[in-house]
């Protein structure tokens, strides 16, 4: 006997305007919803998995096993700004072309060199508006079965 499906609606979120849902886009949705119940225990477990690697693995490395699997762990880096108004007060005018602006504040090459310049007047200061911020990255790549190679019968 055929599961019976509930009754969905797509609604027009802006209008209001509301219109019955096909069979197709129901079942899409109640998979979609076990899937993604599915999903979170075990990206909580990934997330608890990578955590541990991180603490055991050294940085820059490759986990290998046999061919069956290579992990990189790859330790990224980025300076960051972390107290504009300081920087926009020390540098002033040059705040403009020396900081990338987006949702964030980004210091462009010419500020980190500034601020790397042991010998420039403002490279203490500088420093003090920035941090380097560390992000390590670990993906699983599954390898593929090594294929016959190809020659010359002996």
């Amino acid at each position: 006997m055929p599961k019976t499906l509930p009754h969905g609606m797509i609604v027009n979120k802006a209008t209001g305007e509301a219109a019955p849902a096909s069979a197709r886009v129901v079942e899409l949705v109640l998979e979609g919803l076990e899937k993604d119940q599915a999903i979170k225990p075990l990206a909580q477990r990934l997330n608890a998995i990578k955590t541990e690697l991180k603490a055991l693995v050294p940085p820059n490395s490759v986990v290998t096993l046999d061919e069956l699997a290579e992990v990189p762990i790859t330790l990224r880096q980025q300076v960051v700004i972390v107290d504009e108004a300081r920087l926009k007060a020390a540098l002033g005018k040059r705040f403009v072309d020396l900081v990338n602006i987006h949702v964030e504040y980004q210091p462009t090459e010419k500020l980190l060199a500034l601020a790397s310049d042991a010998d420039h007047p403002l490279a203490e200061t500088l420093r003090a508006c920035l941090e380097v911020k560390e992000t390590l990255s670990i993906s699983f790549k599954p390898l593929a079965p090594a294929k016959p190679k190809r020659g010359k019968a002996a």
